[in-house]
């Protein structure tokens, strides 16, 4: 009995252990919001429009309805219109297209769109309003075209509905027709790119109804162009150095929405049309280029080749017909930065180097160097041109060969004849003195020389020239000038008061410094006659004394003037 009891209450306790636990999970409502999109329609012609939408999230609201809405306006009337077209209450998440019948109401419309929607017991959810993309036309849309102005273009399609019903534009709102060719079996439409259009433009082609310039069948827009500018080949290829090139092409007028390139040698500038030559040509200087462009799609090089105009051997004249050995001169009708980069050119006479500077007044300056005597032709070298002028330079020694009036008074003139060149800047010494030279009197054979304020004597005479970096070329002749000592021989008038003016009369005073009593005064004119006017602040009266001081010699005035 006692085991009987013991297995009964296992067995209770086994079914007590397996007693089955219920657990209750609470639902927790969906709170995100149902997503859709309008998709761009699949096809749309005169026959039938193809809806095109996509249903992208569902959540647990109850759908009532869904479908697509197509919105159209006429012109002129603001008023929106619509047409639903439903699809009813069963969704799933997804693409969704709908296909209707075309209907006749939006044939004259100038706005046509449509959207996709649902509607649940919550709320209404719409997509994007979308354009309806019409294909009443069948045109090859495979690549848009790049093309320049005057290049002809041809469109594959079905052009059975626009021939000889639709005008073409370049641009919606473009007002000049272009003129277009459909062929004979209705499959292509050929026009010319408009000579008006410019580079870096993007010209979208439409064909307007002429009937109809609203409404489905109101245009038809053609794959669009990518205008890139053609240069054309110059009309001269010989240029000087220092001249413009005019760059003319089509559709390079105006401004330019994007780059477009010259590519002259090695180089690549932004288009003008106008360009220096010298500008094309830097850093790679060279007798001929070839000349180019890029256009953003091509490169394109012109088979003939931009050519530096070369200098004449006849054009140089020399401005003087002789120089001294490392002197310098002239010449005229040849500018040699013309033709070539001035830092470039190098220069010789008589196989020596030498030196040109170009002047805007047309009248150059060389200098030569040290070289013999002889008749020389200029050379020039240069990246750009090689020169060598058919007149020829005389090149000759400084020969003084007579001198005149060779004894005076300080400044006083002495004239030497010889070989001597005008623009040549000569020198002359009286023994180890300078000796100024008169500027009005220097011509063709011959000089004038002052004769400077120096002890009298007699000197031996020295003629040359400064040359080449400055060097003097100098030598003695066998000339002497004898210098006169200075004369004061009179004064006029020979009394007056302070503020008067009192004249100096004698030869070659006009170095010396005047003293008025003791007191210097200074010289205001005159040369053997000299000027100068009585101190006002002087208070003596009586005799006074006019002395001239040359260095550090006086010369006495021979009477005394009287100060009342």
């Amino acid at each position: 009995m006692k085991g009987i009891l013991i297995s009964y209450l296992a067995c209770l306790c086994f079914f007590v252990s397996c007693k089955k636990v219920e657990k209750i999970v609470e639902t927790v409502p969906d709170s995100k919001a149902i997503q859709i999109e309008t998709l761009i329609n699949e096809n749309a012609d005169e026959s039938s429009i193809t809806f095109s939408g996509r249903l992208l999230y569902l959540n647990d609201e109850t759908i009532l309805d869904h479908g697509f809405v197509l919105e159209y306006e006429y012109q002129n009337n603001v008023e929106k219109k619509e047409i639903r077209y439903s699809l009813g209450n069963k969704a799933i998440t997804g693409k969704i297209n709908h296909t209707i019948k075309f209907p006749a109401e939006i044939e004259n419309a100038t706005l046509i769109k449509y959207y996709y929607y649902v509607k649940t017991d919550k709320d209404l959810y719409r997509g994007e309003s979308t354009s309806v993309a019409f294909n009443w036309y069948d045109i090859e849309y495979n690549n848009d075209f790049t093309a320049s102005p005057n290049d002809k273009i041809t469109i594959n399609g079905d052009f059975k509905k626009i021939k000889d019903k639709y005008t073409l534009y370049a641009n919606y709102d473009s007002k000049e027709e272009i003129p277009f060719t459909v062929g004979n079996d209705l499959n292509t439409l050929t026009y010319t790119i408009p000579t008006d259009q410019i580079h870096g433009n993007t010209m979208n082609p439409i064909l307007l109804n002429k009937s109809h310039a609203t409404g489905v069948y109101g245009s038809a827009s053609l794959p669009s162009v990518k205008i890139v500018g053609k240069l054309e080949e110059p009309t001269n290829y010989s240029y000087m150095y220092s001249e413009k090139i005019t760059l003319k092409g089509l559709g390079l007028s105006g401004t330019l929405k994007e780059p477009f390139y010259i590519l002259f040698g090695n180089n690549s500038l932004p288009y003008q049309p106008e360009m220096d030559l010298s500008t094309l040509a830097y850093k790679q200087p060279a007798k001929s280029y070839k000349l180019g462009y890029f256009n953003g799609k091509d490169s394109v090089f012109f088979k003939q080749k931009i050519t530096v105009k070369q200098p004449l051997a006849n054009a140089l004249q020399f401005y003087v017909a002789e120089v001294h050995p490392g002197s310098s001169g002239t010449f005229i009708g040849l500018d040699f930065s013309q033709y070539g980069e001035s830092d470039l050119t190098t220069y010789s006479v008589g196989n020596k180097p030498a030196y040109v500077r170009s002047n805007w007044t047309g009248i150059h300056e060389f200098t030569i160097d040290n070289i013999p005597e002889g008749e020389y032709p200029l050379s020039a070298t240069s990246p750009f041109f090689t020169y060598t002028s058919q007149a020829k330079i005389k090149v000759k020694k400084l020969r003084p060969t007579t001198i005149a009036q060779n004894r005076g008074y300080y400044d006083h003139l002495v004239k030497i004849t010889g070989n001597f060149r005008a623009g040549i800047p000569y020198l002359v010494k009286l023994g180890n003195h300078d000796a100024g030279i008169s500027s009005q009197s220097l011509r063709d054979g011959q000089i004038n020389v002052l004769i400077p304020p120096i002890p009298a004597g007699t000197y031996p005479v020295s003629v040359g020239y400064r040359g080449k970096d400055d060097q003097e070329y100098i030598s003695k002749t066998n000339f002497n000038v004898e210098v006169l000592a200075p004369e004061f021989t009179d004064f006029y008038p020979k009394k007056g008061k302070a503020g008067d003016q009192i004249t100096l009369v004698g030869k070659g005073i006009y170095y010396g410094m005047i003293y008025f009593g003791g007191r210097l005064v200074w010289r205001e004119s005159g040369f053997d006659e000299i000027k100068f006017t009585i101190p006002r602040d002087i208070q003596f009266k009586g005799k006074i004394e006019i002395n001239l001081l040359f260095g550090d010699k006086w010369i006495k005035g021979k009477e005394t003037f009287e100060l009342i």
